[in-house]
Parts: C-alpha cells; structure tokens; sequence
C-alpha cells in the first residue's frame, strides 16, 4: 500500500500548494511547514499535478454548465419563435425554427452527454490487418516465444488493456 503523502495530509496543504505554485523554494516551504524538503519535492512532482488536473476539469465542467444554460436560453428562444410562426402558419419560418431547435439539442447532446462524433476504426475486423496479422505470425513461427508475446500483445490491444 503506498505512502500517504505527508503535505496532503497536512492541515495547511492549500498553503503548501500555492507556495509551490510560486515557485517557492523546496527548503523554504519544508521550515515553514516542518516538512521535509524531500517530502515538499515529491508532493510537487506527484500530488499537484493531480490537483491542477482535478481542477482544470471542474473549470471545463462549470464552462460546460454555463454554455448549456446558454444553448437552453436559445432553444427557448426558438421554441417561441417556433411558436409563433404555427399561429401564422408561416411555414418558411416554422422550418428555420425546427432546424435551431435542432441544432440546439445536438449541442445540448454533446455538451451534456460527452458525444463524440469523430469515426470509430476497428482494425481488428479490417481484411488487411487479418492478412497481414497472419503473415507476421506464420514469419514468426520459428520463435515461438516471440510468436506467444507478440499473440498476447495484439489480443491486450484487441481487449483495450493497451
């Protein structure tokens, strides 16, 4: 079981990190905080990065929030304008407001739900990396200690363990 890191438990950890954040000497942060500076310097190393992590992504969430409300303020806007143009059967407006509805709720949709539309290219199923997969495997029969490790690393990859 690792170590628990001795600045994270102490009770002025935020002064710790804003300290180092500063760019403040190792030793000075260390006799501050009666540490030890070796202590400070891995807390740097191994524990801020996790922090400033952690932190950026709160700020990415609270961006998101705020550009949903945004999306939702418009969609109503496009509901209402929707509407409207019903009660006057103004069909060249009705359809302009369907298509910002819509593309409000694909923004809401990627925003909230995390959806990527990029393609997905799944090798393990595509003729030529069978083929070639084949190819290499049968050149190696001869070593079967390479053919067994490189066997088992392609399947890790196919499982997603790589």
């Amino acid at each position: 079981m690792p170590r628990t890191c001795t600045a994270c438990s102490h009770r002025h950890v935020a002064l710790i990190d804003d300290a180092l954040l500063q760019g403040i000497p190792y030793r000075d942060i260390a006799g501050r905080h009666d540490l030890s500076k070796s202590a400070v310097e891995r807390h740097r190393k191994e524990c801020i990065p996790l922090t400033v992590k952690k932190a950026h992504a709160h700020a990415e969430d609270m961006r998101a929030a705020e550009l949903v409300a945004q999306i939702k303020d418009l969609h109503n806007v496009a509901l209402d304008a929707l509407r409207r143009a019903q009660e006057a059967d103004d069909v060249r407006t009705i359809l302009a407001a369907v298509r910002e509805g819509r593309e409000n709720l694909v923004a809401i949709g990627k925003l909230t739900a995390g959806v990527n539309d990029k393609p997905i290219v799944n090798v393990h199923i595509n003729t030529q990396w069978v083929e070639i997969r084949t190819v290499i495997l049968r050149a190696l029969e001869d070593y079967p200690e390479a053919r067994w490790a490189l066997s088992d690393a392609l399947a890790a990859i196919g499982e997603g363990n790589e």
